[in-house]
């Protein structure tokens, strides 16, 4: 299958809408009945708007939350915030250098899903397996 692509912000505002308890069916419902004020206690900063205007292809819109997406380019400080609305993983599991993050330690899920999002230009290189989590290595470049 072939994700959509969507920027950044997009992707910041639908995993903030998310990571605070909203459902993909109700973010569908009331984003295709243009009814996301309610969701302006989550952010101030954010224009949650701008989902209506993403589900002008109601179709695409309907994938992008049900079956993910890639965003188009993901910066660092984008990354880290991204790892942390989808998947809770904080500054506190990885290190932090000028060209990403060193030995990250998450389930076979979270590989799944930051390598379905993240844009080309980051590589991630397994570092090491266990039973139950992958150590790896996100880096530019």
């Amino acid at each position: 299958m072939t994700l959509n692509t969507i920027n950044l912000m997009d992707a910041f505002i639908i995993e903030t809408v998310r990571s605070n308890g909203v459902s993909n069916e109700e973010i569908i419902q009331k984003t295709l009945n243009k009814d996301v004020d309610t969701w302006r206690e989550f952010s101030k900063d954010f224009k949650f708007e701008r989902l209506i205007e993403l589900a002008e292809d109601e179709e695409a819109f309907k994938s992008i939350i049900e079956d993910g997406y890639k965003v188009s380019f993901v910066t660092r400080n984008g990354l880290k915030n991204l790892m942390r609305l989808k998947f809770q993983i904080t500054e506190n599991d990885y290190e932090q250098v000028e060209n990403g993050y060193l030995n990250l330690e998450i389930s076979e899920d979270q590989l799944a899903g930051i390598k379905q999002f993240i844009s080309g230009n980051w590589n991630i290189h397994e570092i090491e397996r266990n039973e139950s989590t992958v150590k790896v290595n996100i880096t530019v470049g």
